[in-house]
């Protein structure tokens, strides 16, 4: 008789590989999904997870909360900043954010450890700058993270040997409810 497929949970055009974990917090993980039209075309799926049994007041917790990260960096465009670029509600699963996918990127803590003994002080003393840049360029904007630790902040070697430093997971963050972000004048320096 006809054997139904195993069923794979889709994020809009990209399916999800479970078995590609690539961290996890209190209510979400990170995994790896590839667009199955489209080989090779893969991105980093945040699925956020909606217990089973949830009451509707809970789903809507799990949303909302999908929905700041989402909301809080769109209008953050920092090359150092990780916004998502998509946002997705599976009534049966919950919600995900769709962020770019980038194998090379390693998390701070994990780079100095495998690095400690190569690492020059110029290297180090950019990848500070690097930070710190991102953060004066979202303090700037009324958005501050709450949670930065070297778990948030990410380290990418180049082909060229040039290290590019970026924060993710911004779904703590606050932005300054005084701010308004359509000026163009940015408070005073808040670093």
């Amino acid at each position: 008789g006809f054997v139904a497929p195993p069923r794979t949970r889709m994020v809009g055009q990209y399916a999800v590989d479970r078995l590609a974990a690539l961290g996890e917090g209190p209510s979400w993980s990170d995994v790896v999904a590839e667009n199955p039209h489209l080989p090779g075309q893969r991105k980093r799926i945040r699925l956020y997870d909606v217990p089973r049994g949830a009451t509707g007041e809970r789903r809507e917790q799990v949303i909302r909360t999908a929905q700041r990260e989402y909301y809080l960096t769109s209008g953050l465009k920092h090359p150092g900043v990780v916004a998502p670029e998509d946002f997705f509600d599976d009534p049966q699963a919950g919600p995900a954010l769709v962020f770019a996918y980038d194998a090379a990127s390693v998390r701070l803590d994990r780079w100095l450890a495998a690095n400690v003994e190569t690492i020059s002080l110029e290297r180090r003393l950019d990848v500070l700058r690097q930070l710190a840049e991102i953060l004066k360029y979202a303090h700037g904007r009324g958005v501050t993270h709450r949670a930065l630790s070297p778990m948030q902040v990410f380290v990418n070697e180049t082909s060229t040997g040039a290290v590019r430093v970026s924060v993710r997971d911004w779904q703590t963050g606050r932005e300054d409810p005084g701010f308004d972000r359509g000026t163009t004048t940015p408070p005073p320096n808040l670093l």
